[in-house]
């Protein structure tokens, strides 16, 4: 039986460890080819925290572009999910997790003091705005752009995956990932097996008519994780022909 192909597309640093993840617990052989359609690119500004109470973060990439805000770390980091808060924790920072979405994050906050001030430290591009979500509570919500990401080609081994009829597995994590790569994706002649994080990031893969897309159960690494295992247990089962 040939490898299972596994495509990443994630940002390098969480691509090479959501491969090891894989090596451990999807089937069989994993041929896995990382490559990155963002990179992250840090912006330099300065950032006061004058009057801020606490800190929050929405993804481990505005955590790393963040390490020269609040040197003393004295506020506590709000974070998204488990893989933010320990970056944030492995930074000096005390964090507290969400549990893995945006919607999460917004009713921890809602939870704390009344009144309090919260610098949300991004990206140039989000999915949703956090600001909006607690917009009709006490609370203030300061953002400010840490990071942008910046488009890069695919691999000459992923453009030769999508160019052939060996099925893939693709999971993306992102809108704005699934939105960048959408034209390959239209594009190819492989058996796409698709697990998304979410539905938004269903939406951006509009025309993608022959794929066999699954969303994940949960938006953690862990349920797309499951859900790339049960694609992969299909494909076996029913050939590696394009999903009808």
């Amino acid at each position: 039986m040939h490898a299972s192909r596994l495509l990443l597309t994630r940002p390098r640093v969480q691509a090479e460890r959501f491969a090891r993840d894989c090596r451990l617990h999807l089937n069989d052989d994993l041929a896995i080819e990382i490559s990155p359609v963002l990179e992250i690119e840090p912006v330099d500004s300065h950032i006061g925290t004058d009057g801020v109470d606490a800190l929050v973060f929405t993804s481990e990439n505005a955590v790393c572009a963040s390490l020269a805000v609040d040197p003393s770390r004295t506020l506590v980091a709000f974070c998204v999910g488990e893989h933010t808060a320990s970056a944030a924790m492995e930074a000096g920072w005390q964090a507290r997790s969400a549990g893995g979405a945006k919607e999460e994050l917004a009713a921890l906050l809602r939870s704390q003091p009344r009144g309090r001030t919260y610098l949300h430290l991004r990206g140039e591009t989000v999915a949703g705005s956090l600001a909006k979500l607690l917009s009709n509570t006490d609370l203030r919500v300061l953002e400010h752009i840490v990071y942008r990401q910046r488009v890069i080609d695919l691999t000459s081994t992923a453009k030769m995956w999508l160019d052939s009829d060996a099925p893939i597995l693709l999971p993306l994590f992102s809108p704005r990932t699934a939105r960048t790569l959408a034209p390959a994706l239209r594009g190819a002649t492989a058996p796409l097996r698709i697990a998304t994080i979410s539905q938004n990031v269903v939406r951006e893969l509009e025309g993608l008519h022959d794929a066999c897309l699954v969303v994940a159960d949960s938006p953690d690494a862990a349920a797309i994780l499951s859900t790339l295992r049960q694609l992969q247990d299909r494909t076996r089962l029913e050939g590696p022909d394009r999903p009808r």
